[in-house]
């Protein structure tokens, strides 16, 4: 199965070879994965880059200040700015955060809109990094997934259930702190991919011993692989 060229590149086999180059050489191809996949003369495969269905690693970052903060209980958009000093001409950077005060549950959503292509009902790692203007204490997250599709009837949509994970903040105020919390594809409300979701985040005030400042988002991602 030889390379071509074509006109925007080489053109690779779409299938994966019965068999191994001649000594001292290596064959690229495509594998039924779609990934970019490298043999030796000793029958290796080297696997390239995450494929265009499930393989390898794949990340997807969610605009913090993209949040929709108009629930009852809502949370706040909330600029932080940093006190130190900036070289001459600089100014201090404003960092978008998304503030969950202590008084009460609170929520945000983030409208993911039409679930990532590649995706195909691996586990998901939602990854919140945020920081507190209070120590000590501790940080229950919770989120949830809905998802819907066309003919979907969505007069009594809810997510799936709450899933969280609680996090102590460090010692010192203004720490960035990462959380975690995984959905099987279960437990993401059965996400797949083109369906349209909305993740739901909010602070839990009375899990464990629940800080007394403000918890603030600073990122989002979310992973499988």
């Amino acid at each position: 199965m030889p390379l071509t060229l074509g006109q925007n590149g080489l053109i690779l086999p779409l299938a994966t070879p019965a068999g191994n180059p001649a000594e001292g050489t290596s064959l690229l191809f495509v594998n039924a994965s779609d990934q970019l996949v490298k043999r030796t003369s000793g029958g290796a495969d080297t696997t390239f880059g995450s494929g265009g269905s499930s393989g390898g690693d794949q990340t997807r970052m969610l605009n913090v200040a993209a949040a929709d903060i108009g629930y009852t209980s809502g949370a706040v958009l909330e600029a932080f700015v940093s006190a130190g000093t900036p070289p001459s001409g600089a100014v201090v950077p404003r960092i978008m955060t998304v503030a969950f005060n202590s008084d009460a549950d609170r929520y945000a959503s983030w409208d993911i809109g039409s679930f990532y292509p590649n995706y195909s009902g691996q586990t998901l790692t939602l990854t919140i990094e945020w920081m507190t203007d209070a120590t000590p204490g501790d940080c229950t997250w919770k989120a949830a997934f809905a998802a819907f599709n066309s003919g979907d009837v969505l007069t009594n949509k809810v997510t799936a259930a709450m899933r969280s994970t609680t996090t102590s903040a460090p010692g010192t105020a203004k720490t960035v702190v990462t959380s975690t919390i995984t959905f099987t594809q279960a437990q993401a409300d059965s996400v797949a991919a083109g369906d349209s979701v909305v993740l739901l985040i909010g602070r839990d005030t009375t899990a464990g011993t629940p800080l007394s400042g403000k918890a603030k988002i600073t990122k989002l991602a979310l992973s499988w692989s």
